[in-house]
């Protein structure tokens, strides 16, 4: 289920709301402060889960050793 940041137009609260179905993404949310529907969904942020704990080698020799880039430890030069 899809969690959605919105903003209430009436009273400026911010506010997340949970879709439970596909059709409820296109339906504007109710503010929990004031109650109204004049509601606009924002652009926000995402998060990934990494199930690997931090510094953990990746496959293919990236990740470890740092770099701070796609290439590992060491880099390619290719971002320099």
């Amino acid at each position: 289920m899809p969690i959605y940041e919105f903003e209430c137009k009436d009273c400026g609260k911010t506010f997340d709301h949970l879709a439970p179905t596909m059709q409820a993404t296109n339906q504007k949310a109710m503010c929990p402060q004031c109650q109204s529907k004049n509601t606009i969904r924002k652009v926000s942020v995402f998060a990934v889960a990494n199930a690997q704990p931090a510094g953990a080698a990746m496959p293919g020799g990236a990740g470890g050793g740092g770099g701070g880039c796609c290439c590992g430890a060491g880099g390619c030069g290719s971002h320099n």
